[in-house]
């Protein structure tokens, strides 16, 4: 189940116990402030998202280093930012081979992630880490150098508007939700209204230019390798005629495929157990066959693409920044994105002797 979905239904479910207690005893309306603390920012971050989109607020660091940063000091993430040019130019399936080695040369830790955004004719490569590690990026650099062109940018802060005052207008559920609970419900009011000044000290309106409004909605990505085979071509291609589009991933423990496999094969004979089985069977063989990795993964983009599941939602600027709603998938399933493709550039391997055979005048 989607994170922000899981927030509303659960933050509801306690929210209407506690009004059906408090008719009995007053006093369990303070669940609602309960409710407040523990899903109160994914609740006004979708609320307000409904109307207008927003991204975490950034400052830049480390300039003097070299390695510009943007950190975001609510969700402690730090973004490193190149411009990224591809030394090759393959499509789908064909790239599958190039971006599994890069893959596992990277070997990316818990708490990193690498995205893939293209705006028009540019390209970048944006890496997130929750620690603060040159020389972890270092490495990174060196890495991707092997497969694309290059060029530091300095930290992506971005730009935009303040959050609208109109925000504290949210706090009107609580007042209608204390016509029903009780008075003892409006002790969440203060709690609400602090969320909501952390939300204006914490976010901005985003320009539209550099904003995303589709995200990825569905669960698990499709498993079958046959099926991959066929579409992967085709989804690349849609990606790589967008104005923009971007595409996030991180490691996922390989356990976790196989405890899923574990527990749908050990459960009860429904349809739906039938189906998972045979997703999940289809993980496995890939893994197995293709040595595959399970990676959690994040896509974004201009225009719906039907076989991903991209659904138009405001709340796309700010995921593209936190990464907290993402589909499970395998390293095979990048290839769906065209991250080797529309090289313009000669790959540092081939530049020498590109040089070399110019200036002999051949």
């Amino acid at each position: 189940m989607r994170r922000y979905l899981r927030s509303l239904l659960t933050a509801g479910a306690l929210l209407l116990v506690a009004m059906l207690l408090a008719r009995a005893w007053p006093p369990a309306a303070l669940l609602a402030v309960l409710a407040v603390i523990a899903w109160g920012e994914d609740l006004l971050l979708w609320m307000y998202t409904r109307l207008r989109p927003v991204e975490p607020r950034r400052v830049a660091v480390g300039e003097e280093s070299g390695f510009p940063a943007a950190f975001d000091p609510r969700n402690k993430l730090y973004h490193w930012l190149w411009l990224a040019e591809p030394t090759r130019s393959v499509l789908g399936m064909e790239s599958e081979v190039v971006e599994h080695e890069m893959y596992h040369k990277l070997a990316l830790r818990r708490g990193e992630l690498l995205t893939f955004v293209v705006f028009g004719s540019d390209k970048y490569v944006r890496f997130t880490s929750a620690a603060y590690d040159l020389a972890r990026v270092r490495e990174v650099e060196r890495v991707l150098s092997e497969y694309y062109v290059l060029t530091r940018m300095g930290a992506w802060v971005g730009t935009g508007r303040p959050v609208s005052k109109v925000a504290y207008l949210t706090s009107l559920w609580i007042l209608f939700y204390a016509g029903l609970a009780g008075p003892f419900a409006l002790l969440a009011l203060p709690v609400w209204l602090w969320r909501v000044r952390q939300l204006a000290r914490h976010y901005v309106e985003p320009v539209e230019l550099t904003s995303f409004a589709y995200k990825i909605t569905t669960d698990a990505l499709t498993a079958s390798r046959h099926t991959l085979e066929m579409i992967a071509p085709a989804d690349a291609a849609a990606f790589a005629t967008m104005d923009k589009w971007a595409v996030a991933f991180t490691d996922r423990a390989p356990t976790e495929v196989a405890k899923r496999f574990s527990k749908t094969y050990e459960g009860r004979d429904t349809a739906k157990r039938l189906i998972n089985l045979t997703r999940w069977g289809e993980h496995v063989t890939r893994m197995y066959a293709y040595n595959e990795r399970p990676i959690a993964l994040y896509a974004f983009g201009s225009a719906p693409v039907y076989s991903l599941s991209l659904t138009r939602d405001n709340l796309a600027a700010a995921e593209f920044w936190l990464l907290r709603e993402e589909a499970k998938a395998l390293t095979g399933d990048l290839c769906r994105f065209p991250l080797m493709y529309g090289g313009k550039l000669l790959g540092s391997s081939r530049e020498s002797s590109w040089q070399w055979t110019n200036s002999a005048g051949l």
